[in-house]
């Protein structure tokens, strides 16, 4: 993609957005609240846990549904890999050469 725009050095893609409309009428999945995500003047997570817990259990009965019961999941062990692994090992070398080299 870099090339395709000629990017210069030190600039670099950081996603692709796709723009159209769905041949069907897909359900809206569901999101987590703006209280778990949008912290105003301190980070107060008093309620996140909770949020959190309650979130799963929406996403977990709305995975069971659209996978007519045959994906038992929820939010947060859908994102366990994203903390548990290494994502996107290629991206060293890519943003090396796009001029953010290690010093």
């Amino acid at each position: 993609m870099s090339d395709l725009l000629e990017l210069p050095e030190h600039v670099y893609p950081v996603f692709g957005l796709c723009l159209g409309y769905p041949d069907q009428q897909p359900e809206v999945k569901p999101r987590l609240p703006l209280a778990a995500i949008l912290k105003e003047d301190s980070y107060n997570d008093s309620s996140d846990e909770q949020l959190v817990a309650s979130f799963d259990d929406t996403m977990a009965r709305y995975y069971r549904a659209r996978a007519g019961g045959n994906k038992d999941t929820n939010w947060s062990e859908q994102l366990k890999p994203l903390f548990t692994s290494k994502l996107r090992p290629h991206m060293k070398e890519f943003l090396n050469k796009r001029g953010f080299g290690v010093k």
